[in-house]
């Protein structure tokens, strides 16, 4: 086996640091509602990455291959990941009944496996070749399977993109930034995607989104340690906490504040003066 080292290949070894030190920080916070499901999402992200830079080194086209294989297996874990995390940091995991979760994995399944099988049907990829000079790339033809899987994918992120952006609306300030930061992060890869989809840019081989994820890397690790996201996720708290008359102020553990409700809000006002802002 050789190897040819590229800039794309130090690129997607760069995303798939940063991914690595996101999925860290996820890990720490993993007994949150959301956060396995979270981490099981940078995880997948940090291997597309990985796998992406290792099939932008190898020169042998059936090597390259083969690891396009797994970066499929990583793409359908990732999109189904996010759909999960997005069900339980909007209070749906109630949702995520052992049916429910089997029926949510078929599509992520059924792509893999014809990915896994494409010499005998050539239905995800019709044919290889050659990318720009210099680039080591291989350009993937694609076939008919390919868009019914990007279809998933995209139908998937879409459902925890609307999910999220419900969460954003949200009358609380701290579920409206950590759901903001959330939606933003997700919006910059698939956009990337989007270039790659259409082919668009000076190399229409090489695949955006895992670099894209650095994006998304670092403002996960904005709202992590800025807003909390995954200290403190309120389960229906609208109902419980905005409307309860009786005050709540929510403090982390190091005696900071990072939330609090209209009536403790307005206590205070009245009794101790202007209340600081949540972190």
């Amino acid at each position: 086996m050789h190897f040819r080292f590229t800039l794309y290949v130090g690129l997607y070894l760069a995303a798939a640091a940063i991914s690595a030190f996101t999925a860290r920080m996820v890990w720490l916070r993993r007994a949150a509602a959301a956060g396995e499901a979270l981490f099981l999402t940078v995880l997948s992200t940090t291997a597309w990455a990985f796998v992406l830079a290792l099939e932008s080194a190898v020169v042998e086209w059936g090597v390259k291959i083969a690891l396009a294989k797994l970066e499929i297996v990583a793409i359908n874990c990732t999109t189904a990941s996010l759909l999960i995390f997005a069900l339980a940091f909007t209070d749906r995991d109630h949702w995520l009944s052992p049916q429910r979760m089997a029926l949510l994995w078929v599509l992520p399944l059924l792509n893999i496996g014809i990915a896994a099988t494409n010499e005998w049907h050539r239905l995800v990829w019709a044919e290889f070749t050659a990318g720009p000079p210099g680039s080591n790339l291989l350009v993937y033809h694609r076939g008919p399977w390919y868009w019914v899987s990007v279809s998933c994918g995209y139908l998937y992120v879409l459902a925890a993109s609307a999910m999220l952006i419900g969460k954003v609306l949200e009358r609380n300030a701290l579920s409206r930034r950590q759901a903001a930061l959330v939606v933003a992060g997700l919006a910059i890869p698939w956009l990337g995607s989007l270039v790659y989809l259409l082919r668009i840019g000076p190399a229409p081989a090489l695949e955006l989104a895992p670099l894209m994820f650095t994006a998304t890397g670092l403002i996960l690790s904005r709202a992590m340690k800025r807003y909390h996201l995954l200290d403190l996720i309120p389960v229906a708290r609208s109902a419980l906490i905005e409307t309860m008359p009786d005050g709540l102020l929510v403090f982390d553990a190091q005696g900071r504040l990072v939330d609090s409700n209209p009536a403790a809000r307005e206590a205070l006002r009245l009794g101790l003066g202007a209340l600081p802002a949540p972190l």
